[in-house]
Order: structure tokens, then sequence, then C-alpha cells
């Protein structure tokens, strides 16, 4: 994605933008506040009682997997595409007489170039965050990602064994974690305020195999001298 930026954006933006910038948008909600619905909507979607937890976890965290690679990279030019489209309707409105928008096919204010592809499809992160709660059996030491909602109080900690983007170095280290929680005498930190102490872990790894664990533990009132 290449875009251009006239010399004349700013100082139109700054010039033409209405103190509410939602007016902006020519909406009156909150932008803020869509952003939160919207996600409730898809996290909600995810809930479907037909479905696996592992099939659940996969529609939030990895939405497009059921569709073939190539089909994967048109939706992802295809909404860049709407969002310039969005952003030149607003451009246009905004600059009114002060500023020109090249037109390019497509309705959009700046050459947009086809999504390169990916040398690697699967196993490709290189950066992890495992958070520790309740999984689908009950256990609150379960060391996965999240489906559901805290607003709707319907959270579960899925491990993230299936999930296509997840290299092995991770999950491994997933698993050990885990493992060690369920050992330990102390109790996860599921929120703040109720007490506990161990939370999610962060998983780094690279090209040479080379990992890193970041361990979030929250002290409370705990003796420094305390097993763990």
């Amino acid at each position: 994605l290449q875009a251009c930026q006239p010399a004349c954006l700013k100082r139109v933006f700054l010039a033409s933008a209405p103190e509410d910038s939602n007016q902006v948008f020519g909406r009156s909600e909150p932008r803020k506040k869509r952003w939160k619905k919207n996600k409730l909507k898809h996290q909600s979607a995810s809930l479907d009682l037909d479905s696996s937890w592992e099939e659940r976890l996969s529609s939030v965290a990895t939405p497009l997997c059921g569709l073939p690679y190539e089909e994967q990279l048109k939706v992802k030019h295809e909404k860049l595409k709407s969002v310039l489209q969005t952003l030149t309707a607003h451009l246009k409105k905004l600059g009114g007489d002060h500023l020109t928008i090249a037109q390019m096919p497509g309705e959009i204010c700046c050459p947009l170039k086809p999504v390169i592809p990916s040398p690697m499809v699967n196993y490709y992160r290189n950066k992890s965050t495992f958070s520790v709660n309740r999984g689908p059996d009950g256990d609150p030491k379960t060391v996965g990602l999240y489906v559901g909602t805290g607003k709707g109080r319907n959270i579960v900690c899925v491990p993230a064994n299936h999930l296509l983007n997840m290299p092995q170095a991770h999950l491994q280290v997933a698993q050990y974690y885990e493992e060690f929680l369920r050992q330990s005498s102390l109790d996860p930190c599921l929120q703040f305020h109720t007490g506990g102490h161990w939370r999610e872990v962060t998983i780094r790894t690279n090209g040479k195999g080379d990992k890193m664990a970041i361990v979030t533990f929250h002290p409370q009132r705990l003796n420094p001298v305390s097993s763990f």
C-alpha cells in the first residue's frame, strides 16, 4: 500500500475539521463506542454453541483460515480498497476547493498495489501472548487465548494448539507454563481486585530458534521468601 500525502492535507484538516471529530465521518455515534460494538458483535458470533471450542477460537484469532490463501489475499485487498474509498470521500468533503485529489481507478485517492504473499503461510508468528483463565473444563490455570468478552462475562480461555499461525515453539512454552502453574501453590490472577498472582506469558522467537518468555506475575502482598 502506497499512499500520497498532499502538502496541503494537514492544513485542510486543521482548517476544515469540525470540533466534533465524529462529524468528519458523518456519524453521531462516538468512534470508540462503534469499535467496541463491532468487536462485541464479532466475538459474540464466535460463541456458536454448535461449534467446538477450537472452531470458536479459530473464528476469532484466524477468521480467514477457512479460505485458500489466494482468496485471503483478495479479501484483504478489497478491504484496503474499501478503506481508501472511504478516505477519498472524506477528503473530498473536507477539502472542497482547497484540495485536489488525483483520482485513481476504483474511486481511491492513491495507488493500491496487490497484497504481497508471505513466503510462510502457516506457523509464522514471532510473538504470541497467552492469557491465564478458566478453560473449557473450568480449570482457572488454563493457558490459551480468549473466546468471549469480559463485558459479557463469558470468557473462556482456550488452548491454541490447533491454530495455523502458531509455531510449535510458542505452543511448547505455553504448555510448559500451564504445567508449571498447575503445580504451583499460588493462584492465578484473573482480576487484580480478586487477588492471585500468575498472569499471561509472552513468547518471542527468531529464525535462529532462540526463545524468550516473559511471565507477568502480580506480587499482591506475597512474602518474598514464599515458595512458588
